[in-house]
């Protein structure tokens, strides 16, 4: 019936949109375009070549081997969407949906997720680039970190400087440099 093939189709391209989301860090109008053959190829070849949607550039995001994998064991996912269901993209059936439509589609789903799971949090659409930007932040520069999420400019990167230190990592850097001088 009806409900069974919505709930079977959307609950497939969600699952795929939140790997790739997690794991690359896209923006939401940058995965409208996903198609079978590009997220196959992304697979094999460990990055997307993705057409920026801010600045109509093209650019490579490399896919962590865990990615690779994660993506891989959505067999399923892929039958449904591209084999059962026959979408050309990875959300439409003939054309791309319209943004505003995805992100709104997205975020319904991870307001509803978030409520039946009883999670304290507002995640959006966007979370996920601001987690692994954020995340990326913790553990390299920020010219890195431009350079691996595809901004022109390090002050967009800056942006999303959203994390900060607690008072134990905070404790633990001091005795870093305390150590490190000690030791010179």
């Amino acid at each position: 019936n009806s409900y069974t093939y919505q709930k079977d189709l959307k609950r497939a391209q969600l699952r795929i949109a939140y790997t790739v989301l997690y794991y690359v860090g896209l923006r939401i109008n940058e995965i409208r375009q996903l198609n079978e053959k590009k997220l196959l190829d992304a697979i094999s070849a460990s990055q997307f070549s993705i057409i920026h949607h801010k600045t109509r550039q093209p650019y490579i995001h490399v896919l962590s081997k865990t990615g690779v994998k994660a993506l891989k064991n959505l067999k399923t996912e892929f039958i449904i969407v591209f084999q059962k269901y026959k979408y050309d993209f990875l959300f439409g059936n003939k054309k791309p949906i319209h943004e505003k439509t995805l992100i709104q589609v997205m975020n319904r789903d991870l307001k509803y997720t978030c409520r039946v799971s009883n999670l304290p949090y507002n995640i959006k659409s966007h979370s996920f680039r601001v987690n692994v930007i954020s995340n990326l932040l913790k553990i390299t520069t920020v010219q890195n970190t431009a350079d691996i999420v595809g901004h022109e400019d390090i002050r967009s990167t800056t942006a999303y400087r959203r994390y900060a230190l607690s008072k134990e990592e905070i404790n633990n850097l001091l005795e870093k440099i305390t150590n490190d001088e000690i030791e010179n």
